[in-house]
C-alpha cells in the first residue's frame, strides 16, 4: 500500500474535497507510474472503489504496477473537515497506458489486473519480454503492436483467444515456442502475428480452433506452418505474403482454407491438405510459384474458388488411390501437371504383445493393419527362434520347447512383435488306481511343477462318466460298477488315475419266518430281505431239501411253499452278489387232513373266436390261484353240431353258426361254488376271414420278439398257459417244435 505524504498534494487534495463527500478520481503516480483512483466518495474504502494504470506515454526503465494504492482523502462535514485513508487495488492497465514507450524495457504485472486494455503497449520498441498473471482473463486488440524488440511473452491459461493484432509488428519473436500459449486459447485473431518477420517456424497447438484472416500475414521469415487437428478454419490471408514459407502441413480437421490463405507464398514447394477440406477460397494458393508436391488426402476433391491454384500448376498431386479418377475429372484439379496415388504408410498391431504358452500349445496372434483402405499389403509372420516357437501364415503360435522367441507381423514396411515364452510343466497325481464303492467319494490331488508363476490350470476329465464322474476339484464319484480312467491335465501334459467302482456287497440276510408249521395241503410265503437297503445286487437264490415233504416255487425274493406231505423240510434263501450269505426257515408238517385250497378266479385267452369249417383252434383256461388244490377245468359247447370241444379246449368247427364255449373250474370258491368263463364262437364259411395270426404266440395282436421268447418257454416248459397254440403253430404243420421257432424269426426279420 502507499501513503502518499507530499504536503502540497495532501493540501491540494484537501482543498478539492473540502465538500460534502462524493465520488470522483485522482491521479495518482508512484515510481514514474501513473494510476487513475476511482472512489466512491463515502469516507472510507468502498467494495466499488478501483484504480488502473494511467497513461504513461513517457516511461522508460522497468514498470513495476503496484497491486493496491492509497492516498488522504479529507472533506467537510458537520462543521468540520475530516480525512481518510482510502486504498483501492489496481485491475487494469488502461487503453494506450504505454503507447509509445519506446524506452521501456520490462513490464510487472501483479495478480491483482484482471485486464489489459487495448494498445497498451502499443509501440514499446525497447520491451523485450511480458509474463502476464493468471489473473488476466482479457486483453484487448493491439497490445504488443510493434513491439519491435519483444522475444518472449507468456500468456495466462485465463486467455480464450489471441486479439486481433497483438504481435503485429513484433519482428523479434522467432517462433511461437517463445510464446506461450496456453491450451485455454482456442482461437488466433485478425492480423495478430501479421509482420513478424523473425518468426521462422509456426506449430499450431491443439487447442486452437480458428486462424483468423491475416494472423500471420508478411511473416517474411516464416519458413514452415503445421496446423494440428483441432484448427476446422483457416481465414483469408492467414499466411498471405509469408515469402519464405516452404512447405505446410494441414490437420485432417481442416474443412475450409479461406480466399488468399497462401496468396503470393512463391517459396511454398509443399502442400499437405487433411482428409477434411471441403473447400479452398478464391486464389488461397495463387502466385504459389514454387510448388511442386501437393497432397490432399480427401477422398471427394474438395470444391475450389477461382484461381485458387495456379491455371496450370507445375506441382504434382498426390491423391488418395481409390480417388484418382474423381481427381482426373474435376476442375481445376485436373489441371496439375500429373496426378499420383499416394504411397499410403500402413501400421501394423497385434493383440498380444507378450504371451505364455506351454510346449505343444498354441496361441492365436491377430494382425490389425491400418488404414484399412483395400490396398493394405499382405501380413507376414517370422520367429526369431523356430525351436521355441514356430507361426504359420494364418498367425498361429505353436510352442516347440522351452525359452524365448520374439514373433514379427510385417505389412510392407510396417511391423509389430509379440515375445513368446515357452514353459513345460508335468502334472503328478497322489495315486494312480484307486478303488471306491458305489456312490461314494475319492479326492485325487494333482501337483504341477516346475512352480514358475506360470503353472496351467489343471483340467479333469473322465473316460467314462457313467460310471465315475469327476469335479474340477479332483473329487471322484463313482455312479456305476465298472472302470473308468481319471485324466488330470496341465498344459500338454497328462496324469491319470484308474479308478475300480465296486458295488455295495450284501451284509446280512433276512427271512419273514424261520419256523413254520403246516397241514398238507397248506401253503405259506416266504420273503428273504437283504441288507443294506443300497445293496447293488439285492436278489437271492432258494433252495428246498429233497424229502417231498414240501414243494416250493419262488419269484424273486418270494417263495410260495406247498405241504405235500407229514415231516420236517428246509428252504433256504442265499445271497447272489458272491457273499453268499444264508437264511433257512425251517417247515414242519403235520399228518392231518390235508388243507383244501379254493380257486380264486378263471380266464380264457380269447373271449371271441372266429373259425372256418372244418378246422380246429384250441382255447387255453387259466385258473389262479396256482396253488388251488383243484385247478382242472371242465369244457363244454352250446351248440355241438357247430362246434365241439375236447377235455383239454381243443374247439372244432362242424358247420357253418355259432357257439358258446364254457370252461368251468371242476374245484370250488371258498363259498362252495364253480367258476366259469365264456368264448363265443363264430364259424365262417371255408375261406372266410379267421382271428388265428401265426407267430402271435403270446395272443397281444402282434408278431415281435416277445413271440419267441414264448414259444421257446412253451417248446422248453410244455406248459401252455398264456400261449395262443393256433398261433404259436406258426408253419401250420400240425405239430408246435423248434421248426416253429426258425419260421417265427423269419416272419419277423422280414416283416
Amino acid at each position: 500500500m502507499i501513503r502518499l505524504l507530499n504536503f502540497s498534494l495532501f493540501l491540494l487534495l484537501a482543498l478539492a474535497t473540502a465538500l460534502p463527500a462524493a465520488a470522483g478520481e485522482v491521479n495518482i503516480t508512484y515510481n514514474g507510474i501513473k494510476y487513475f483512483f476511482y472512489y466512491s466518495g463515502s469516507g472510507a474504502s468502498a467494495v466499488g472503489d478501483y484504480a488502473e494504470v494511467g497513461l504513461n506515454t513517457d516511461f522508460s526503465g522497468a514498470a513495476i504496477i503496484m497491486p493496491s494504492v492509497s492516498f488522504e482523502y479529507s472533506y467537510y462535514s458537520n462543521g468540520a473537515y475530516h480525512s481518510r485513508t482510502l486504498t483501492a487495488p489496481v485491475i487494469r492497465i488502461c487503453y494506450s497506458a504505454f503507447n509509445g514507450c519506446s524506452g521501456l524495457t520490462s513490464v510487472t504485472i501483479p495478480n491483482s489486473v484482471t485486464s489489459i486494455s487495448s494498445h497498451a503497449f502499443d509501440g514499446c520498441s525497447g520491451l523485450t519480454s511480458v509474463t502476464i498473471p493468471n489473473s488476466v482473463t482479457l486483453i484487448g486488440d493491439g497490445v504488443f503492436l510493434n513491439c519491435t524488440s519483444l522475444s518472449s511473452v507468456t500468456i495466462p491459461n485465463s486467455i480464450s483467444s489471441i486479439p486481433n493484432y497483438m504481435f503485429k509488428g513484433c519482428s523479434s519473436l522467432t517462433s511461437l515456442a517463445s510464446i506461450t500459449i496456453p491450451n485455454s486459447v482456442t482461437s488466433i485473431g485478425s492480423h495478430a502475428f501479421q509482420d513478424c518477420s523473425g518468426l521462422t517456424s509456426v506449430t499450431i497447438p491443439n487447442s486452437i480452433k480458428t486462424i483468423a484472416d491475416n494472423a500471420f500475414n508478411n511473416c517474411s521469415n516464416l519458413a514452415s506452418a503445421t496446423i494440428g487437428n483441432s484448427v476446422t478454419s483457416i481465414s483469408g490471408g492467414a499466411f498471405s505474403e509469408c515469402s519464405s514459407l516452404t512447405s505446410v502441413t494441414i490437420g485432417n480437421s481442416v474443412t475450409t482454407i479461406d480466399g488468399y490463405a497462401f496468396y503470393n507464398c512463391n517459396s511454398l514447394t509443399s502442400v499437405a491438405l487433411g482428409s477434411s477440406v471441403t473447400n479452398i477460397g478464391t486464389e488461397a494458393f495463387r502466385n504459389c510459384y514454387g510448388l511442386m508436391s501437393v497432397t490432399c488426402l480427401a477422398e471427394n476433391p474438395p470444391f475450389c474458388g477461382r484461381h485458387a491454384f495456379d491455371d496450370r500448376p507445375s506441382a504434382t498431386l498426390y491423391v488418395p488411390a481409390g480417388s484418382l479418377y474423381e481427381y482426373m475429372t474435376t476442375d481445376p484439379w485436373y489441371c496439375f501437371y500429373s496426378i499420383q496415388p499416394i504411397e499410403q504408410e500402413y501400421s501394423i498391431s497385434l493383440n498380444e504383445t507378450n504371451a505364455v504358452i506351454e510346449k505343444g500349445d498354441f496361441v492365436q496372434l491377430r494382425a490389425t493393419v491400418t488404414p484399412d483402405d483395400g490396398y493394405a499389403p499382405q501380413v507376414t509372420w517370422s520367429s526369431s527362434n523356430p525351436s521355441v516357437a514356430s507361426v504359420d501364415e494364418w498367425g498361429t503360435v505353436t510352442g516347440m520347447g522351452p525359452g524365448e522367441a520374439v514373433i514379427t507381423a510385417r505389412a510392407g514396411s510396417a511391423s509389430a512383435t509379440c515375445r513368446v515364452k515357452v514353459v513345460q510343466h508335468t502334472v503328478t497325481l497322489d495315486k494312480s488306481s484307486a478303488s471306491i464303492q458305489l456312490y461314494s467319494t475319492l479326492q485325487l490331488n494333482a501337483t504341477v511343477t516346475p512352480h514358475d508363476g506360470y503353472e496351467p490350470t489343471v483340467v479333469w476329465s473322465s473316460s467314462r462318466p457313467g460310471v465315475a464322474t469327476v469335479t474340477q476339484d479332483g473329487l471322484v464319484k463313482g455312479y456305476m460298477t465298472g472302470t473308468a480312467t481319471i485324466t488330470a491335465r496341465a498344459g500338454q501334459s497328462t496324469a491319470t488315475c484308474v479308478v475300480t467302482v465296486t458295488p455295495i456287497l450284501a451284509t446280512g440276510i433276512a427271512l419273514n419266518t424261520y419256523q413254520e408249521e403246516m397241514t398238507v395241503g397248506e401253503v405259506t410265503r416266504i420273503i428273504a430281505y437283504v441288507a443294506p437297503l443300497d445293496v447293488t445286487n439285492g436278489n437271492v437264490s432258494w433252495s428246498v431239501s429233497d424229502n417231498g415233504v414240501i414243494s416250493a416255487s419262488w419269484n424273486g425274493n418270494e417263495c410260495l411253499v406247498i405241504a405235500e406231505k407229514a415231516g420236517t423240510a428246509t428252504v433256504t434263501a442265499r445271497t447272489t452278489d458272491g457273499t453268499n450269505l444264508s437264511a433257512t426257515c425251517v417247515i414242519k408238517v403235520n399228518s392231518s387232513e390235508p388243507v383244501y385250497i379254493p380257486v380264486e378266479s378263471i380266464t380264457l385267452n380269447k373271449s371271441t373266436l372266429q373259425m372256418n369249417v372244418n378246422t380246429t383252434r384250441h382255447l387255453t383256461a387259466t385258473v389262479l390261484p396256482t396253488y388251488a388244490s383243484d385247478r382242472s377245468v371242465s369244457w363244454s359247447s352250446s351248440n355241438p353240431n357247430v362246434v365241439t370241444v375236447d377235455a383239454n379246449g381243443a374247439v372244432t368247427a362242424s358247420r357253418m353258426g355259432t357257439a358258446v364255449i364254457t370252461a368251468t373250474t371242476n374245484g370250488v370258491t371258498a363259498l362252495g361254488n364253480h367258476l366259469e368263463v365264456k368264448c363265443v364262437v363264430t364259424v365262417l364259411a371255408s375261406g372266410g376271414n379267421t382271428d388265428v395270426l401265426p407267430g402271435d404266440v403270446n395272443g397281444d395282436g402282434v408278431v415281435n420278439i416277445t413271440d419267441v421268447t414264448a414259444l421257446i418257454r412253451y417248446i422248453l416248459n410244455g406248459g401252455a398257459t398264456g400261449i395262443d397254440l393256433d398261433n404259436a403253430d406258426v408253419n401250420q404243420d400240425g405239430t408246435i417244435n423248434i421248426s416253429d421257432v426258425t419260421v417265427l424269426i423269419r416272419l419277423i426279420l422280414n416283416d
